[in-house]
């Protein structure tokens, strides 16, 4: 898989490139694992990151993720990085 951000402002935080091995559960449950953990750009893992789990639908999957991480708050550490508790949701839709 591969991200990137809408602009230069998000380039920073978003590119990224690995790969995800995934399980579905005959009641539709989800796990996904990623390889490297999935991370904000800027962000060092404290916890988490490397496992998503949810639901398949006929027409999506949606994962959540909970992580924390130590986080830069502007690129090139400009600015103090903070530790954040971070909740993301992922869709994978069919094209």
């Amino acid at each position: 898989m591969w991200s990137q951000g809408s602009s230069p402002e998000t380039d920073w935080r978003c590119i990224q490139a690995g790969s995800f091995t995934g399980e579905v559960a005959a009641d539709d449950r989800v796990t996904i694992s990623f390889s490297p953990s999935l991370a904000v750009g800027g962000c060092r893992i404290i916890a988490g990151g490397d496992t998503a789990t949810g639901s398949m639908s006929r027409d999506s999957i949606v994962v959540a993720m909970p992580y924390r991480a130590t986080c830069e708050m502007a690129p090139g550490g400009a600015a103090p990085s903070w530790d954040l508790e971070i909740s993301a949701t992922i869709t994978l839709t069919p094209w």
